[in-house]
């Protein structure tokens, strides 16, 4: 069926004509069976019809049928769009990506770890990102942070994938249902259809499932929540690396994780979803995993389209079979019968109007701002056809072609040409006048600059420049260049080095003082290698901030009664 998603046909009605062999054998055997029944008495017919076809005779008419329905489907002109433009795809589709930050997301199943397989998965989705889609992004862990909210910026969406690695939230946990909240809420107000991609291993543990269970029931019967799962991992359990050479440990123990795909399919029937395993979408868009339909094009659009046609292949697969059910017959007044209706219908479409064709070619090239490409389409549409109204159409848009690629003075003409044609004066009057005094104007400059260079000439060789001329001129001031061996404190005064060594040392004072009456009213760093360099060092300290926390911790903070993986 995906095939035959983007197939349309030019000319639908021509598909009627498969019925008429139909009719034809209906009628046939209506009246052969007539004229028996009145010749003989119906229950001897069995014993007086002799088969009066045989074998090579039914398998040519088989040939000639097969040829005969490809023929008409060539004559209904099968095509697909190569491009459709976005003002044509009105189905709007929201999606927020939801990813498990918890501790088990960076175990490493096979080279990379879970978060960055997530990450893989959905560079590769915005390699072909759909025009109607848009999507955002949160992750969670104890606490769920909103990344991006829902946009079809493409640019902007890469930026955020491609440093998603580099997220460190603040706090230990698995809030699923806090996040799953959050995405509804993102997508409340959205009119379009709504859609959650949820990427974790399942490895919650049983208080927080529990509650994103409770959350997705809730929900489940007002229908609001489309939900789609990709579980991340493996099945073999793995240990959950901390630093760069230990593992987890909790009371001596270490911990290992894996994928619970029992769970994540569990709570995707629940919400009447759809799950996959991350390592089955390797070549799957975005829009087959959530699966969309593309959007169908109306047919009064169908002029804006650049069109694939395909109709020489039914064309050509018809000739082939009535030539070899020709052969097969060997009856000289059917091949002449067969000949004369393949040369008839393969007339029918070699007399097709190419002005359409031509026509959307270039509607679809202007609305590209593929100038060029348009006006010759433009040009072969006006020349393609003998009816007054078409060519003046096409010669109008002509017009604007050559408005578009700035030659004014050919696009009046065009304009003409088109008003001559039988288009409304009160469109090619006011596009004619903006193309002349365009054009007036462009006459204009060039003559000023002819101008600006005769005086200019003209003036280099009436006055010469005195020889001291360049002696005249002031040098450049320049600032002295200081020593490279002296501090910059050692261009200051004495005095002034020891005012600011007194103001340096009352701020530290002051400092001192707030931390021990409240230190809750100062930002204080853990590290001094804080300073946000691009957008997920600003994000690791905003988290912190957004967890209730006025401080960047070393590391993620335990929520209490939480799992801490």
């Amino acid at each position: 069926m995906k095939v035959f998603d983007s197939l349309y046909l030019r000319e639908p009605l021509w598909l009627f004509a498969l019925l008429i062999p139909l009719l034809i054998v209906f009628m046939v055997y209506y009246h052969q069976k007539k004229i028996w029944q009145e010749i003989a008495d119906e229950s001897l017919l069995p014993w007086l019809q002799v088969p009066s076809q045989s074998s090579r005779q039914i398998l040519s008419q088989i040939f000639f049928a097969l040829a005969w329905a490809l023929l008409c489907l060539a004559l209904a002109g099968p095509r697909s769009p190569q491009k459709i433009p976005p003002a044509l795809q009105t189905d709007d589709v929201a999606v927020i990506a939801i990813i498990d930050f918890s501790q088990s997301m960076k175990a490493v199943d096979e080279k990379i770890n879970r978060i960055v397989q997530a990450q893989n998965i959905l560079k590769y989705w915005l390699e072909k990102f759909p025009t109607q889609l848009r999507m955002g992004l949160i992750i969670y862990s104890g606490y769920s942070h909103t990344l991006l909210i829902p946009t079809k910026d493409k640019d902007l969406l890469k930026h955020y994938v491609t440093q998603l690695h580099q997220f460190t939230p603040p706090t230990l946990g698995n809030n699923l249902a806090v996040s799953l909240q959050a995405a509804i809420g993102q997508l409340k107000d959205f009119k379009g259809k709504k859609q959650i991609v949820l990427f974790s291993d399942g490895d919650l543990g049983s208080k927080a499932s529990d509650a994103a269970e409770g959350f997705i029931a809730h929900i489940s019967a007002d229908k609001i929540l489309n939900l789609t799962v990709i579980g991340v991992g493996r099945s073999e359990a793995v240990r959950i690396p901390v630093g760069t050479y230990q593992s987890l440990t909790v009371e001596g123990k270490v911990i290992v994780s894996r994928r619970q795909t029992g769970w994540l399919k569990e709570i995707t029937e629940q919400a009447g979803g759809t799950y996959h395993n991350a390592e089955s979408l390797p070549d799957e868009k975005l829009e087959q995993v959530l699966g969309l339909a593309k959007p169908r094009i109306d047919p009064e659009f169908n002029h804006q389209i650049l069109w694939n046609e395909y109709f020489f292949i039914p064309l050509s697969g018809g000739i082939l079979l009535s030539l070899l059910a020709l052969q097969i017959s060997r009856k000289t007044p059917y091949k002449l019968t067969a000949l004369s209706l393949i040369f008839f219908l393969s007339g029918c479409y070699s007399s097709h109007d190419k002005y359409f064709e031509y026509f959307s070619e270039g509607v679809n090239c202007y609305q590209m701002k593929d100038y060029a490409c348009a006006q010759q389409s433009f040009a072969s549409a006006a020349w393609s056809t003998e009816n007054k109204e078409r060519r003046g159409k096409a010669v109008f848009n002509l017009a604007n072609t050559h408005f578009k690629l700035g030659d004014y003075e050919q696009a009046s003409i065009l304009f003409q040409d088109a008003a001559s044609l039988g288009v409304p004066e009160s469109k090619t009057r006011i596009n004619q006048s903006f193309a002349d005094s365009l054009a007036k104007s462009i006459r204009r400059h060039f003559a000023d600059i002819a101008r600006t260079m005769q005086r200019a000439d003209w003036l280099s060789s009436a006055h010469k420049l005195p020889e001291d001329f360049d002696g005249r001129i002031a040098e450049g001031i320049y600032l002295q260049q200081m020593d490279k061996t002296k501090t910059i404190l050692s261009g200051l005064m004495p005095s002034e080095q020891q005012l600011l060594i007194e103001r340096g040392i009352k701020r530290i004072q002051s400092i001192d003082k707030t931390k021990t009456l409240s230190a809750s009213g100062v930002w204080v760093s853990a590290k001094q290698g804080h300073v946000p360099q691009q957008t997920s060092g600003l994000f690791n300290r905003l988290m912190s901030i957004e967890a209730g926390l006025h401080y960047v911790p070393d590391e993620a903070i335990e929520i209490e009664g939480s799992r801490t993986w």
